[in-house]
């Protein structure tokens, strides 16, 4: 090709572009890369072809060629590659681009944050931290740093440096909705706060969510010749603990008494989200809406009862219900606590949960007590086949647990120490997703030498890819331990199911 013809394509592939003929434009790009493949301009020029057309892998490996080089377009390609492997899942690629964005511009907050995400998300948990502190010292007053930073701790089980970095936080800025449903969700994980300061805790955020919502009053239609409607809020309908439980009920809703909708936050629907979907009557995709324009579907919606199944286990709706979204509002499943809201009127719990005469008094819902537990429980997964006690081989005890790590206090880890250090010849079993990471297996061996007992009497599973392996590790257990005093509900259910 001669310096005429190249002119001549260059300027046609300008000219496609802006007249968005983008697979045109992508062919005379290709084609002049044939002869000019180290053109870092003409490698932009595809790259933006392809991702006009929604060639996400091919855009991604297009950029690449563009981020690895020193040029005008470098860091622009950098941000692209850390989007599109976003996006794709692919952080090991959004990782190493991160890196590069970092060591260019050490300055930018987010450049580190960027770097500590895409660490997290690849199992380089430890690594994470790091990035997320840098971020936290750069921009203190980025709440949105400081909660990825926070999770990270408790992830780890740090929970009390978690908790300070919220405190921190509320020093600066007056704390939004999901930071602060956040920092109420991990005290649940701390074992020296009494009860009346978790309480106290909770009404003082819902108080204060209600100030700034004023109250509605609905005229309900009478219920005579019609159904009851029922809607559903949660960011968990899909491959999520909560549809273990969620589904069974959802099936055996009586559709002659009751009509069901469900408002869906997912972000990544999944099988699990087409199976709830089948199974509700109306479904609303409302991840992308605010709680305002969510409050005015429901409300338009007519529901009668509205059942809140997240609280604040990560979810970002409180400041719906503290609107009064429907005539009744109801708590159940999701969070192991008060809402603190004084519109939430019920929250559906059980005499073991919630001791009639003692509970009362920590929750702003009336508590209703289902006689034979409140959990409908369905395991995601079809029978196994039943095992012998690994003991009978094994000649010895194998303890285990599998909630999440922050749920594993100092006191129940000592007292796990106790139980092995009586039975000599015990092990105990711990998985937990942060054990994909063998410098968090170190860390936790340290603590359990701290109180006598030695590396080669613990083993650690981290998570499995298939949720057939992770239930057959029950089978290499003999005796379940729960924790204190954030006990667990799926882990436990799926052991007795086991």
């Amino acid at each position: 090709m001669d310096q005429k013809q190249e002119i001549a394509l260059k300027q046609r592939l300008v000219q496609l572009g802006r007249a968005q003929r983008f697979a045109e434009a992508e062919r005379v790009a290709r084609a002049l890369l044939a002869n000019f493949g180290n053109d870092l301009q003409l490698w932009f020029a595809l790259a933006q072809m392809l991702l006009a057309q929604g060639k996400r892998e091919d855009a991604l490996v297009a950029f690449m060629r563009v981020s690895g080089m020193r040029s005008d377009m470098q860091l622009i390609a950098l941000d692209k590659v850390t989007d599109l492997a976003q996006e794709l899942g692919r952080f090991d690629i959004g990782f190493q681009a991160a890196l590069v964005l970092r060591d260019l511009a050490p300055e930018s907050a987010a450049n580190h944050f960027k770097a500590g995400y895409f660490a997290w998300s690849s199992q380089r948990q430890t690594e994470s931290l790091g990035f997320f502190e840098q971020a936290v010292n750069l921009e203190p007053d980025n709440s949105g740093f400081s909660l990825q930073l926070a999770k990270a701790l408790t992830h780890q089980g740090k929970v009390e440096e978690a908790l300070a970095c919220y405190e921190r936080v509320f020093e600066r800025v007056s704390p939004d909705v999901e930071i602060y449903s956040q920092y109420l969700y991990t005290l649940n994980y701390v074992e020296n706060i009494s009860e009346e300061s978790l309480f106290q805790l909770h009404c003082k955020f819902g108080a204060k969510l209600e100030e700034a919502r004023p109250d509605k009053h609905f005229r309900v239609e009478p219920l005579l010749n019609r159904r009851i409607r029922i809607g559903y809020v949660s960011k968990d309908f899909c491959y999520h603990a909560v549809a273990c439980f969620f589904i069974p009920l959802l099936e055996a809703h009586n559709a002659e008494s009751f009509e069901i909708f469900c408002y869906s936050d997912v972000p990544r629907p999944d099988a699990v989200t087409a199976a709830i979907r089948s199974a509700s009557e109306h479904w609303c995709d409302s991840v992308a809406m605010d709680d305002a324009a969510l409050c005015q579907k429901i409300e338009s919606d007519n529901i009668d009862v509205l059942v809140d199944l997240v609280g604040y286990a990560g979810g970002r709706r409180a400041g719906l219900f503290a609107r009064r979204a429907a005539p009744v509002q109801v708590s159940y499943l999701g969070y192991p606590n008060t809402s603190g809201l004084s519109r939430m009127d019920y929250r559906i719990t059980d005499n073991i949960c919630d001791p009639e005469g003692e509970s009362e008094q920590f929750y702003t819902e009336n508590l209703i007590r289902l006689d034979d537990g409140f959990l409908s429980y369905r395991p995601l997964i079809a029978e196994l086949d039943i095992v012998q006690a690994p003991c009978i081989e094994n000649g010895y005890l194998t303890f285990g647990c599998f909630n999440v790590f922050p749920k594993v206090s100092e006191s129940v880890l000592k007292s796990w120490c106790e139980i092995l250090l009586a039975l000599p010849d015990s092990k105990l079993l711990i998985k937990a997703q942060v054990f994909s990471e063998v410098a968090l297996q170190d860390l936790v061996r340290s603590r359990f030498a701290k109180y006598g007992v030695t590396s080669e009497r613990l083993i650690f599973k981290g998570r499995l890819d298939s949720n057939e392996g992770h239930f057959q590790e029950y089978s290499n257990v003999d005796v379940h331990l729960d924790t204190h005093p954030y006990n667990g509900t799926t882990t436990t259910c799926d052991a007795l199911w086991m």
